[in-house]
């Protein structure tokens, strides 16, 4: 880190160089695809550049003036862009399209202005994309007062922001979502969900975002929802340097009295000291199992008292700092050099209150949850690019996060099924780390111009849990008092004890693409063929350890009337008191590992111009496997491999220039997770439910097709219509399976599902109300997505020696989805106001399991976003958002009725007859920040 933030400060040097103009661009052709070696010259002078593999051209030094450019290539039209001003030493980008030779009117000269040009290129990107896809560029981006990614997201269609990072398309539970970097797969930044938090990308450093909702053979296949792929800039055009602080309220938690359990003096950064983790000299499973019960008490008073739950006058404001940079070097006309970086730093402070209650064969238990939350969120980014002599690239880029959060949950309530009151405490640690390298290479081979592309990555994941602390009181109906509840006989994970995990994964991946194009009666023809290789490596060790009574005929029962500050002591340790019980399992731990080898062919065939076909078919190996335990004879050891052909076909036909019609389909997977193989369980406090894996799952085969309309009219605006069907066979499922009561979670393989729909997307200026030049409207804009989706999973269940079948939703697949968006943007004042809603519909959370639990459904919410940002002394920029305005609650039910628990609920809607299992009352959160960019 040290280097990394030397690196930052050089970046006010170089920024303090900038020179006088520039005008920076990108020329492509009529695919979208960049044009090398394309000739850019200013109008009347001898003053020009030729593109490199990229399309990218750069002009600097250039006095303050009204400039035309000349674009030329060899088959293509070429074209003078008008207007282009130069003033005050600032720049100018610009993406400019060249059509081939014969398209255009009368074959001559094309003249255009600056502006439109632009947008028009734009169009011309997302009309000609291979496959289903939204998507949003650098100009786009540049036009927003978006800073993260996941801000940048919520303006893609058919894109939701779950938790203000986590990205649903299409409606999708996160395990048929796939999140890219540069090309490379990106690791889930979560520990018990196949997910990644997109916050932690700062937007001034996004060279675009793709979502792909159709499968192509060069794509990874283990998807069903979509890829997103975020591209970071490597070259800049010029050197920057921003600043950016801020700071967050929320209505429900901010200056409002909080508890906390004990801090360690690293948690600002994300990751605990020495406070909670198990002393290095404590014994080991094996040794401590053998130790005499004197032995057990002497060492179960050498954990520290750290049980105290601290009282807090004002929970603080939200913290957030990024800070982002860059510099290029020219070294001759061809080639160059460039760095970018950032560090972006966000801690922020929630009080949070829930409902909780369970059914059995009666209403189990009714809780009341306070929980106080610290969260950090550190990310850090570190680009090294080299371009030499125009033709070749090699980039180096680094990304570094930190998810680290806090909590301490206190509980009260009542347990019909013992018929006691509770009361009950938990404060739990967790710190995930992430680390990603990639050298990455782009290279143009010959006159035909064959592409190579390359890439090395290396992914090392830490995640911990240095010390989850439980406690337990109880109180009879007929009791005065509460008193700790220590067991007799075996200590149990339910009740007062520890916790400590720890997670250590390193993932290495290698890749090669080639790409030849060719032509074939003068229109453009390419072939593509690539390999990919990943090795996974995992070990996972937890220690469980519950405290009971040391010797039930001495005990001193009143050591159970102590406060949990004192209840822990020395002291306490003894054969009058308790001891540690050591209850870890030997699938508490194990090793995995998984190899991923890949090979694809995929050809791009344009016929008369009207008809693009992209099809080919990938190969991918798959071997996976798991060992839990110490190396003992009942280890289990889980092993499983699949080779799988994976076609796809994406035929395009172009009704006119503005319009397309699109067929697609495509066969793609959804894997298990090692977590999710692995029987290691774990008590979730929040949730008062075990989790724990299934050794038996397999892997989920997607059949994919879509059918999709799209009209592109110009300035970044288009309207899509679509129909797709998906059919799953053996979905991976969130289930609590038979026997287990409603107490365990877990996941299983259903027989098959099947998902279909419609989708509708829009992205549309309000220009057209008016004529004006200067109305209001010309600078506002509205995007949309609707989707409506009809799921179906049928399960078999024996009776009486029949079978019923049960028809129902898939597991997480919402029936409907809702985004819309408004934004104003004036260029001139540079004010802008963005205001997002989205509502995902109710979609199963877990599947029940008939006999004895329903299914639980997470309800929808209303979610309304709203950013102001004004730009200030040109290099200054305040914004203020405002987030979920509605604030509504957060609710998990069953589709039953809360009185009478057998009858079902047929309306499949949350009601509020309902039984709640949760209910998380949320605030509203008000941010505001400021940035400074110097250039």
């Amino acid at each position: 880190m040290k280097h990394f933030f030397t690196a930052l400060l050089l970046l006010l040097h170089f920024s303090v160089l900038a020179g006088n103009g520039s005008i920076f661009g990108k020329v492509i052709d009529e695919k979208g695809q960049p044009l090398m070696g394309a000739s850019v010259q200013i109008e009347g002078t001898a003053i020009g550049v030729r593109t490199d593999l990229d399309g990218k051209f750069a002009l600097r030094n250039l006095e303050d003036n009204t400039y035309n450019l000349i674009i030329s290539y060899i088959s293509y039209e070429k074209k003078i862009l008008n207007g282009i001003v130069i003033k005050n030493g600032a720049s100018e980008q610009l993406t400019v399209a060249l059509e081939k030779k014969g398209k255009s009117l009368g074959g001559v000269t094309i003249k255009a202005q600056m502006k439109k040009e632009s947008i028009n290129a734009l169009m011309l990107q997302q009309k000609n994309m291979a496959t289903i896809s939204d998507g949003i560029s650098a100009e786009m981006i540049k036009r927003t007062s978006d800073k993260s990614t996941s801000d940048v997201l919520k303006r893609v269609s058919g894109v939701t922001i779950a938790d203000n990072k986590y990205a649903v398309i299409r409606g999708l539970a996160d395990r048929y979502n796939m999140a890219m970097l540069n090309g490379d797969i990106l690791p889930s930044s979560e520990s018990d969900r196949k997910t990644f938090s997109f916050d932690v990308f700062p937007s001034s450093l996004l060279e675009n975002i793709v979502i792909s909702k159709a499968a192509t053979p060069d794509k990874p296949a283990e998807f069903s929802g979509g890829i997103i792929d975020i591209v970071t800039k490597d070259i800049i055009n010029e050197p920057f340097l921003t600043l950016q602080i801020g700071t967050g309220f929320n209505s429900i938690s901010t200056f409002k009295p909080y508890k906390t359990g004990v801090k360690s003096k690293t948690d600002a950064l994300g990751f605990d000291h020495s406070t909670r983790p198990l002393n290095t000299n404590f014994p080991s499973h094996e040794e401590y199992t053998q130790y005499t019960k004197q032995q057990k008490i002497d060492f179960s008073k050498t954990l520290p008292n750290n049980w105290t739950i601290q009282n807090k006058n004002s929970m603080p404001l939200a913290k957030t700092m990024q800070l982002s940079g860059g510099f290029a070097k020219s070294l001759g006309k061809e080639s160059s050099i460039g760095l970018i970086s950032a560090l972006s730093y966000n801690r922020s402070f929630e009080t949070n209150s829930y409902e909780r209650s369970d059914i059995s064969s009666q209403k189990a238990y009714d809780y009341v949850d306070t929980m106080y939350k610290d969260n950090v969120l550190i990310g850090a980014i570190l680009n090294v690019g080299a371009k030499i002599k125009g033709r070749n690239k090699i980039n180096f880029k680094n990304t570094y996060s930190v998810n680290a959060t806090d909590k301490t949950i206190l509980r009260e309530g009542n347990n019909y099924d013992v018929e006691q009151f509770y009361k009950s405490t938990a404060s739990w640690y967790t710190s995930n780390q992430l680390l990603s390298n990639q050298l990455l290479g782009e290279h143009v081979i010959s006159k035909q111009k064959i592409k190579l592309e390359w890439g090395l990555t290396n992914n090392v994941i830490h995640r911990s849990v240095p010390d989850l602390r439980k406690t337990h009181y109880i109180k009879n109906y007929t009791d005065t008092v509460y008193r700790a509840y220590i067991p007799y006989g075996v200590a149990s994970p339910f009740y007062s004890g520890t916790y400590y995990a720890k997670t250590d994964e390193t993932i290495r991946s290698a890749h090669v693409d080639v790409t030849v194009p060719f032509e074939i009666w003068k229109t453009s023809q390419s072939v593509k063929v690539g390999a990919f290789y990943q090795k996974k490596d995992r070990t996972y060790a937890a220690r469980v350890m519950g405290y009971k009574v040391a010797s039930p005929g001495t005990f001193n029962s009143d050591i159970q009337l102590l406060p949990q500050s004192e209840l822990f002591t020395p002291e306490n340790m003894s054969n009058q008191g308790m001891m540690l019980d050591d209850i870890t399992l030997p699938s508490d731990q194990y090793k995995a590992q998984s190899n991923l080898t890949a090979g694809y062919i995929m050809l791009e065939n344009k016929i008369f111009n009207k008809f693009k076909v992209v099809y080919g078919a990938r190969v991918e190996k798959f071997s996976q496997s798991l060992i839990t335990g110490v190396q003992q004879v009942d280890d289990l050891q889980i092993d499983k491999e699949n080779t799988n052909i994976l076609p796809s076909l994406n035929f395009t036909y172009l009704l006119n220039n503005k319009t397309n019609l699109r067929l697609c389909a495509s066969q793609t997977l959804s894997r298990p997770e090692f977590r999710e193989l692995s029987p290691s369980s774990f008590y979730n406090y929040d949730l008062l439910m075990t989790f724990a894996g299934n050794k038996d799952l397999n892997q989920t085969k997607i059949q994919n097709y879509d059918v999709r309309y799209e009209y592109f009219m110009g300035r970044g605006e288009m309207v899509s219509a679509s129909l797709f069907y998906k059919y799953f066979d053996s979905p991976i499922e969130f289930s609590m399976p038979l026997g287990s009561g409603t107490r365990y979670l877990s996941y299983q393989n259903a027989p098959h599902a099947s998902s279909y729909g419609i989708e509708f997307e829009f992205r549309k200026s309000l220009r057209f109300f008016t004529t004006k030049e200067k109305s209001l409207l010309n600078d506002m804009s509205v995007f949309g997505n609707f989707a409506y989706i009809k799921s179906n999973v049928e399960v078999k269940y024996p009776s009486l020696g029949e079978e019923i079948i049960v028809k129902r939703r898939m597991q997480g697949q919402s029936p409907y989805i809702i985004n819309l968006g408004a934004s104003y943007i004036n260029p001139i004042n540079e004010f802008g106001i963005t205001l997002v809603y989205n509502r995902i519909g109710e979609r199963i959370y877990a599947v029940g399991n008939f006999y004895e639990t329903p299914d639980l459904y997470e309800n929808s919410r209303n979610v309304l976003d709203l950013q102001v940002s004004k730009k200030l002394f040109k290099r200054l920029e305040i914004k203020v958002s405002i987030g979920d305005l509605f604030a509504n609650p957060e609710i998990l039910y069953y589709n039953i009725d809360k009185d009478q628990i057998t009858k079902v609920d047929e309306k499949l809607s949350y009601q509020s007859s309902n039984f709640v299992f949760s209910k998380k009352q949320v605030g509203r959160k008000i941010g505001l920040s400021l940035s400074y960019t110097l250039k």
